[in-house]
């Protein structure tokens, strides 16, 4: 046999095992057709009407022992199966009343003639008047109840629909949760928004069943007295004794099935917002509160005390209530006490649990040499300089820097300290005990004895000095700092680098509940309707790697509302805020005397990097090549010396397709330049062209070969 023909084979096979599975399906769905039309023995109507009764116990009880309504989620369908097996079973059982009666005798089944006789005694008024009870506490109290809660849980599930599906996005932008579980939890809202859909119809088949039932019985009742009177020859009275118990008994045997799957109806709707199962809930909620238990018993003990009512009952409820009560209030102290004892336990563990998961935003460890920068008492300065910090970027950039946590490690060098960013390490150095650290700020007059080193900040060449030696440092023009002033610069330093990573979803939380005191149409239009929690979040943290403020986050917003859309790039959104904020960014760049020095892109490195453009999840992004990135930074590293001769911050002016992207590939090889379009510059800056970037004539025709290869 080929290999071709053995996975037909196997197809047809596993196509076979999957029909399988809905084969009893399909024949109860023929069954109930059959039912209508074919006659059956009464044997067999017993056996249906059993397994009816059995069906609808299966039902209750599934519905009070599941935790969530979705787990029962094929209840609607159900529903219909049920109603019209119930329905078949009536056509049935009337025709086997119905045939009995034409020939003189009641042939209708066991189980129809037991409830007809034993359980209202063959009794017809009596009979009557359950029956009516039962339908009647069926379609006026249980139907209408649950049909109701289905559909206003239907309407409020639908409406409740797009910000489930918002607040999903947004955990998953922030990083809460993984694609796997959002795409569960986004299959878990649209099930709950079908399920509840189908049962606000489903409802209605219940509806209907109650109603359908009430008049079948009439119909049996009237048609059994006529049939058995005029063609089976019986008496008046006879027929109506016999016939009446009968369809009393089909009427019942009906309708507690009914009674038992509506009352599961009402269960599972009544349940949205439960997530354990029903017996748990009640006995917790019920019979979980010590105070309830003992003014039960009081107040039983009191009616019994009626005269007239029956004391020995009242009062055993009153004893019963009352005992579990107090086994209620000593589970409670058992508990406490055990809690108590774990707590004594572990006090001395559970702090150290803590401390190891633990993970600080922010941390700066220092080895036991800078112990004393830290201690006031010793005259260190360290932790008032971090305060100022928080400070300093609260007003330059809008954002709460975390609290800094210092401890000390032993395992450090004496003089080593490292800053930490949520437990990673992301900047260090060693520092020289009992010594100040004169940088050279590149205009010295004369050089000064000491141990070279580096500024850990800004690279800068310098040297470890003596106290003695700071004023005649300063004098040959070098910067002399202590340790407090090096580390607090450094930090400075690193934090402003790290901005975009320090704020977080909870910040701007806390900023979009400022904003709504004063503006609060513009949050609720703009969050969740046209823009996401996520990308607005994104928005801001390219700004703050791009050095720009959010302090003013209305304006932000403004600027947002005026072109944010579902579709609209990160970039696109962070260029239209850039432009906006024109004014803060010019007054950021520009001297003293309002003028801006810039470095402009020259039109062939225009050209080459709009060809190194590429889409990065929806994003431009820079893919310059090897040749094409060394002649830029050759380009750029040329300038830099030259707006260092003017003592002006570095700047390049690029045309807006290509400011973004060039601002990110940059970053990561020249953090301190900043990158313009003509848009963020206002019209009062004066600007100066300190260079103009281009590649050499033999680099540009060597990057366009390397492109073609």
């Amino acid at each position: 046999m080929s290999s071709a023909t053995k996975s037909s084979t196997q197809m047809s096979l596993t196509e076979r095992l999957q029909g399988a599975k809905s084969a009893p399906l399909m024949f109860v769905l023929l069954s109930v057709i059959a039912l209508m039309v074919l006659p059956l023995p009464p044997v067999l109507l017993d056996l249906l009407l059993s397994v009816n009764i059995t069906v609808a116990v299966l039902i209750l009880l599934t519905a009070v022992f599941v935790n969530r309504p979705l787990e029962f989620s094929v209840l609607p369908a159900l529903l219909l199966i049920s109603t019209l097996f119930r329905l078949g079973l009536n056509v049935a059982s009337t025709r086997l009343i119905l045939l009995g009666a034409a020939e003189g005798k009641a042939n209708a089944g066991r189980i129809i003639e037991t409830f007809g006789h034993f359980v209202v005694g063959g009794n017809s008024i009596i009979g009557i008047i359950v029956f009516l009870i039962l339908v009647l506490i069926n379609f006026m109290v249980i139907t209408k109840g649950a049909g109701r809660i289905a559909e206003v849980a239907a309407r409020f599930t639908l409406d409740a629909l797009p910000g489930k599906q918002m607040a999903i996005d947004a955990e998953l932008a922030a990083g809460t949760l993984t694609e796997e579980d959002a795409r569960q939890k986004r299959s878990d809202v649209e099930r709950e928004s079908d399920f509840y859909g189908a049962m606000d119809g489903a409802s209605k088949f219940v509806r209907g069943d109650a109603i359908a039932g009430l008049i079948i019985t009439a119909i049996n009742i009237m048609g059994g007295l006529l049939i058995a009177v005029f063609q089976g020859g019986m008496a008046f009275g006879d027929a109506a004794q016999t016939y009446t118990v009968l369809t009393v008994g089909d009427g019942l045997v009906s309708q507690i099935p009914a009674l038992l799957i509506s009352t599961a109806t009402g269960v599972v709707v009544t349940r949205a917002a439960s997530a354990a199962e029903l017996g748990d809930e009640l006995t917790g909620q019920l019979l979980g509160d010590q105070r309830v238990l003992f003014g039960a018993s009081v107040t039983l003990f009191l009616l019994g005390l009626v005269p007239g009512m029956p004391f020995m009952i009242f009062a055993t409820m009153a004893g019963a209530i009352g005992w579990l009560g107090w086994r209620v209030s000593q589970a409670a102290d058992e508990t406490v006490e055990l809690d108590d004892a774990d707590e004594k336990k572990d006090e001395k563990a559970e702090p150290e649990l803590d401390e190891l998961l633990r993970v600080e935003t922010l941390a700066l460890e220092i080895g036991f040499g800078l112990v004393k920068v830290v201690d006031e008492a010793s005259g260190g300065s360290l932790l008032k300089r971090l305060v100022q910090v928080r400070r300093q970027y609260a007003s330059d950039l809008g954002i709460i820097v975390p609290s800094i946590h210092i401890r000390d490690n032993l395992q450090m060098a004496p003089g080593a300290y490292r800053l930490l960013l949520k437990g990673v390490p992301i900047a260090s150095a060693e520092l020289r005990q009992n010594k100040l650290m004169a940088i050279n700020p590149g205009f010295v007059t004369q050089r000064i004895d000491g141990e070279p080193t580096k500024d850990p900040t800004f690279g800068l060449d310098a040297v470890w000095v003596d106290e003695s030696q700071r004023h005649r440092a300063e004098a040959a023009g070098y910067t002399v700092v202590d340790h407090e002033a090096v580390i607090t610069t450094h930090v400075t330093e690193v934090i402003r680098q790290h901005a975009a990573e320090l704020f977080g979803w909870e910040d701007l939380e806390d900023r979009l509940e400022e904003i709504k005191l004063q503006a609060p149409r513009l949050v609720e239009e703009l969050v969740g309707e046209r823009l996401s929690f996520g990308k607005l979040l994104n928005v801001l943290r390219r700004l703050l790697s791009e050095g720009v403020s959010i302090r003013d986050l209305r304006s932000v917003l403004e600027a947002l509302a005026e072109s944010a859309h579902p579709d609209t790039s990160v970039n696109a959104l962070t260029d239209q805020v850039r432009a906006r904020l024109a004014r803060q960014i010019s007054a950021q760049l520009t001297d003293e005397n309002g003028t801006l020095h810039a470095a402009l892109l020259d039109r062939p490195l225009e050209d080459k990097l709009r060809q190194c453009l590429v889409k990065q999840q929806g994003e431009p992004v820079l893919a310059c090549d090897l040749v094409t990135a060394q002649g830029l930074f050759g380009a750029i590293e040329e300038a830099l010396g030259k707006f260092a001769v003017k003592d002006a911050e570095p700047v390049i002016l690029a045309p807006p397709d290509l400011r973004g992207p060039l601002e990110q590939f940059l970053a990561q090889f020249f953090p301190d330049i900043q990158v313009l379009c003509h848009r963020e510059v206002v019209p009062s800056a004066e600007l100066v062209s300190v260079a103009q970037l281009s590649l050499p004539a033999g680099e540009l025709e060597g990057a366009q070969q390397a492109q073609i290869q």
